[in-house]
């Protein structure tokens, strides 16, 4: 169990679950969670990215953060676990970008699995500036698309998100509220990220609940499944993922073949254009000997 009892007296250390929900036989005493998410970046990341960081250490209390890595695109990612061993977390939210493209990694650590994602139409809170509202620390709803159980490679998604994204109850840095939902929505195979606050409103036929978007909004596309925490087989890799390195191959043998076939044009056209001279050439050639041919003849008869 992630719960712990802090308690002075000399008994054993129990938690007590009833119908699925934890009890406290003792009211001095108190829980204490130990799920955690660690949810940092690597350096030089855009501004956009940064501040969509800082909006899900926000909206989620049981995250913590550190200070900014220095990674290559070639580097291993296993520095990770260590981080996540030494300020007790249990979860990484770890946010790369390549170029000007950006991707997440999400882990359980240490056993696994990792998750890498391509994020795509990031908007942050600060660029939205929608009506809603919620409680800074309130524990969210988590709302998911029917499809995430369709197969299972969704019903992983679907774990993953939920062990991640769900504030533990009875966390120390959470309100005992809950006033907004966070919404995942499958579309082209890609997972849609949407805030929600709840809204109740009095109205003569009773209390009614609405919507109102709060943010931030990004778009999740998972690329590669791997069974441990950032090393491990390969579970899932996506098909419509092109990576840098093969595009510019592609790019450059798409180089190659248009270049080979302007050579061979130009080759044509040369012997073309000598075929042509050759020709004329001759042509004069015949006429030079034949005026030749008249004047010794000329010359003889005089």
């Amino acid at each position: 169990s992630p719960y712990n009892i802090e308690s002075n007296h000399d008994e054993a250390e129990v938690a007590l679950f009833h119908d699925g929900v934890k009890t406290n036989p003792n009211p001095n005493q108190k829980f204490k969670t130990k799920q955690r998410t660690l949810v940092f970046s690597q350096r030089k990341v855009k501004p956009k990215l940064r501040h969509l960081m800082n909006n899900l250490r926000d909206l989620l209390p049981h995250s913590k953060g550190c200070e900014k890595h220095d990674t290559n695109r070639h580097d291993s990612l296993d520095f990770i676990n260590d981080l996540c061993m030494s300020l007790n977390c249990s979860n990484a939210l770890f946010f790369q970008q390549i170029g000007t493209q950006p991707f997440l990694y999400m882990s359980k650590s240490p056993i696994g699995p990792t998750i890498k994602f391509r994020l795509h139409n990031i908007s942050t809170m600060q660029e939205l500036r929608m009506t809603g509202n919620c409680l800074k620390g309130s524990r969210p709803l988590l709302h998911f698309d029917k499809q995430f159980d369709s197969s299972p490679k969704w019903k992983l998604l679907k774990e993953m998100y939920t062990q991640l994204f769900s504030t533990p109850h009875k966390h120390p840095k959470s309100k005992p509220f809950v006033d907004h939902v966070f919404g995942f929505y499958v579309s082209e195979d890609k997972i849609w990220f949407r805030n929600y606050q709840i809204l109740m409103r009095q109205q003569k036929q009773g209390q009614q609940y609405e919507l109102v978007e709060i943010g931030p909004r990004f778009v999740m596309e998972p690329l590669r499944i791997i069974s441990g925490s950032f090393s491990g087989e390969i579970m899932y890799n996506s098909d419509h993922f092109v990576s840098k390195e093969l595009k510019q191959k592609i790019k450059s043998e798409e180089y190659k073949k248009k270049r080979v076939h302007q050579m061979q044009n130009q080759a044509r056209k040369v012997a073309l254009l000598t075929k042509k001279k050759d020709d004329l050439a001759a042509v004069f050639n015949d006429a030079n000997d034949l005026e030749m041919s008249d004047v010794d003849e000329g010359d003889l008869t005089d």
